[in-house]
């Protein structure tokens, strides 16, 4: 069983991964995430920072230490076929 790190009142706790996935899914839909979301979106200009010509849809951690207390530079506005790409499921398309 993986253990993931989340912040509580400035501290660390170890979670097993499942809590670790329950929790990041309420965090994604929540108001907070929202706003860093667009403030990415939009620092990104809504392109693909990994092939940089695709419109943006998602945003990519380069790091989930911080998951939840991010910094802006923890994150970037990725399209979907890189977002695949980075996390293994399928082949990057040709170009």
């Amino acid at each position: 069983m993986r253990a993931y790190i989340i912040y509580r009142r400035d501290r660390k706790i170890p979670i097993p991964d499942a809590e670790w996935q329950a929790w990041y899914q309420l965090y994604l839909a929540s108001p907070d995430w929202q706003t860093l979301r667009q403030q990415v979106m939009r620092r990104d200009n809504d392109t693909c920072q990994e092939c940089r010509w695709a419109r943006a849809h998602q945003v990519h951690h380069l790091t989930y230490d911080r998951a939840g207390r991010e910094h802006l530079t923890d994150l970037i506005a990725i399209c979907s076929s890189c977002h695949t790409q980075i996390h293994g499921h399928s082949p990057r398309p040709s170009a």
